[in-house]
């Protein structure tokens, strides 16, 4: 079955192959994905529901370590053939015929016998040999970084690395590192580990200087919004908005009743993460 359009943009499209319930992690391939609060769930009842041998799509933000990755949206996979995997991650490594990532060998003779310079991810789809550590290259997408010219201003969210005591830090995204210039009177100190959304101005490709920094607390579940066109409504527990699964059963409604939900309308949501779907606070329908 071929990949829904949403998941090409997955970090992960594979089988789940390990589950640790009390670190609050599971394992695909040789990723380790880390859930908090704010993981959105697409299909599956949350993370209790995670066992090994579950296909699953997964989209995450690279921490410290490149093959720990904090999730921020599972998927349910259906359909996903026996040892099929897709990876959408950083280029570890390149060498004559080869390049790494996700500690994977992938064959690539285009590389040969001088590899290129390359900052950026490789999408590879093929079927993944656990004990030789390869992954089948056929498909090899190259997603080269495309960094915010200077002068121009950047919204990133990121991994926060080697913070000092000026208040600047390195930021980890899924394509580069980017150093994160002091932030006068920033309402945040973040510190290593820390998921953050930076919005900036860019003094170079590399360097940007923040004009604030939002800490995203893995324990307190963010506000997410989604304005969009209600499809494959069941009921107001049941329902996608702009593809998202939404649960609309405890929402307060404005601009209209629930009764007005319906395929085709336009709402306006405010919700937090929940198992297998956005709960939604506050309900706007649209004109």
């Amino acid at each position: 079955m071929a990949m829904a359009a949403g998941e090409k943009m997955a970090t992960a499209r594979g089988t789940v192959t390990a589950v640790d319930a009390a670190r609050g992690a599971f394992s695909v391939a040789t990723l380790t994905f880390l859930v908090d609060a704010n993981t959105l769930y697409d299909g599956v009842a949350g993370f209790a529901a995670l066992a090994p041998g579950q296909p699953v799509a997964v989209w995450a933000l690279p921490t410290a370590d490149l093959r720990t990755q904090r999730a921020t949206r599972i998927a349910a996979a259906p359909g996903l053939a026996p040892g099929r995997l897709t990876v959408s991650v950083r280029v570890e490594s390149t060498n004559a015929g080869t390049f790494q990532l996700a500690g994977l060998t992938v064959t690539f003779p285009a590389f040969s016998p001088s590899p290129p310079a390359f900052v950026g991810r490789a999408r590879v789809t093929g079927t993944l040999n656990a004990a030789a550590g390869t992954l089948t290259d056929d498909e090899v997408i190259f997603l080269p970084d495309f960094p915010p010219a200077a002068g121009t201003r950047a919204e990133i969210e990121g991994t926060v690395l080697s913070p000092t005591a000026t208040g600047g830090f390195v930021l980890r995204t899924a394509a580069r590192d980017y150093t994160i210039e002091t932030v006068p009177g920033a309402p945040v100190a973040p510190s290593p580990g820390d998921r953050v959304r930076v919005t900036s101005l860019a003094n170079s490709a590399t360097v940007l200087r923040a004009t604030s920094v939002a800490l995203v607390n893995p324990a307190t579940p963010q506000a997410y919004r989604v304005t969009g066109t209600v499809s494959g409504f069941v009921s107001l527990a049941n329902l996608r908005v702009r593809g998202e699964p939404v649960d609309l059963s405890t929402a307060i409604f404005s601009g209209g009743t629930a009764a007005d939900v319906a395929n085709g309308r336009r709402l306006s949501l405010v919700g937090t993460a929940g198992p297998g779907a956005l709960r939604v606070t506050t309900a706007t329908i649209l004109p």
